[in-house]
């Protein structure tokens, strides 16, 4: 699946995404804090844990994003540079 976007509108996703990073990391370390808390074997120590995995992957996945909108924007300024050349 291919989603279009214009050059601002890249832009303002990667700004939103740097912006909530340490909210990210927040929420894993939270989530860490919280299954050390409980004992090993209760539904809340493993629902922690299930947390901790959620957020990491989200993390990973953006991550993965990012990599994409950068080379997204590098290739739109590239195309947007040819065309001033004309």
């Amino acid at each position: 699946m291919q989603v279009e976007m214009s050059y601002e509108q890249i832009k303002y996703l990667r700004i939103y995404l740097i912006m909530t990073t340490m909210k990210r990391k927040e929420e894993v370390n939270t989530w860490k804090k919280i299954a050390e808390e409980k004992q090993e074997g209760t539904k809340e120590k493993e629902s922690a844990e299930d947390n901790i995995a959620l957020f990491e992957d989200i993390n990973r996945n953006i991550e993965e994003i990012m990599k994409v909108l950068d080379e997204s924007m590098l290739m739109l300024s590239e195309t947007q540079e040819k065309g001033r050349d004309i």
